[in-house]
């Protein structure tokens, strides 16, 4: 649901079962869900994808059309045929582990995230948060998810542009927005961005607030 930018901070309290102050007053502890916060899940390993890159390598190519012509001129086929199957397994299986390497550093750097529940003050991971938490954060903290804020105290984040990036430049950029929990009537909004409301990624520069999350995973904006 959007809108969450135009809805009184009770009324949204309300519509998720949050006390603005200690949070939900359920807590279970292995936080069972139907979907996850996998905005900085790193995809699996799809092996399809490595083979078709493997396959389509301009130094394979050319190794398979020298093998071929070895053939043709009367050298050992059979053996030639061997050696290039061979390469490409090691270089899909090289592939393979150095990819797999590569998300499983990428796990590391989830951020954590700070949830009220229950009134308590708890340090989740990012993937376990989900819609409906109490969050709270400080200066460097990366926002776990979209999160319509309830107070802030000179909170300022650096955010990416939310529209889509001009052909030029495909890279998303960050710039710094002055933020507060005050109620935004209108849609007219250029940017994308609301000035009550941190978005998944978006880092605290200064200040520090409070904020119930409206979208996690794919959800987010």
């Amino acid at each position: 649901m959007s809108g969450w930018h135009k809805k009184q901070i009770s009324d949204i309290s309300l519509e998720f079962g949050v006390d603005i102050n200690s949070g939900r007053m359920t807590f279970n502890s292995k936080r069972k869900r139907a979907s996850k916060n996998d905005v900085f899940q790193a995809s699996p390993v799809d092996p399809r994808n490595i083979v078709r890159d493997i396959a389509s390598d301009a130094s394979l190519i050319l190794l398979t059309i020298t093998y071929i012509i070895y053939a043709v001129i009367g050298c050992y086929f059979e053996s030639m045929i061997a050696i290039v199957l061979i390469s490409f397994l090691v270089a899909c299986y090289i592939r393979f582990r150095s990819e797999k390497n590569m998300r499983g550093s990428y796990s590391i750097l989830v951020p954590k995230a700070r949830v009220i529940e229950n009134g308590k003050r708890l340090s989740l991971s990012a993937l376990d948060v989900e819609v409906g938490d109490l969050i709270y954060f400080f200066r460097g903290d990366v926002i776990p998810a979209d999160a319509r804020i309830i107070s802030s105290e000179e909170l300022i984040v650096a955010e990416r542009n939310l529209i889509k990036p001009n052909e030029k430049s495909e890279r998303a950029e960050f710039h710094q927005v002055k933020k507060s929990h005050e109620l935004v009537y209108s849609d007219d909004n250029i940017s994308g961005s609301y000035d009550n409301m941190v978005y998944a990624g978006s880092i605290v520069v200064s200040g520090k607030g409070r904020a119930i999350v409206t979208a996690i995973g794919s959800e987010t904006i």
